[in-house]
């Protein structure tokens, strides 16, 4: 009986209580990460390649504090759209194109 939902998305199958996910879609956590992009700014403009070297890992190990939380983040509509400009002014633009995986455009 069950070998019929083998390499099937069973997920689907399952209803899930609203208490576990955490209140933002799939975007805006990964929006989150270029919450510390001027990380990167700053690895640009030094000279010393061993400060940038510093910078960018700080950048890298500075997008695991999203991954802290361990609710499940609501799954994006397909079409829907997030923009996000930060303090220094970057803009992150996300829209769900597809309806597997979390593509990007």
């Amino acid at each position: 009986m069950m070998q019929k939902y083998i390499g099937s998305d069973v997920t689907s199958m399952v209803t899930l209580p609203v208490l576990i996910f955490e209140p933002m879609t799939m975007l805006q956590k990964m929006a989150e990460l270029m919450e510390y992009s001027h990380l990167l700014d700053h690895a640009d403009e030094c000279e010393d390649p061993y400060m940038q070297l510093v910078f960018a890992t700080s950048w890298a190990i500075s997008v695991y504090y999203a991954y802290q939380r361990t609710w499940k983040p609501f799954n994006p509509i397909l079409g829907e759209t997030y923009e996000m400009v930060n303090h220094l002014g970057v803009t992150f633009i996300a829209e769900q194109v597809s309806f597997w995986g979390i593509p990007l455009s």
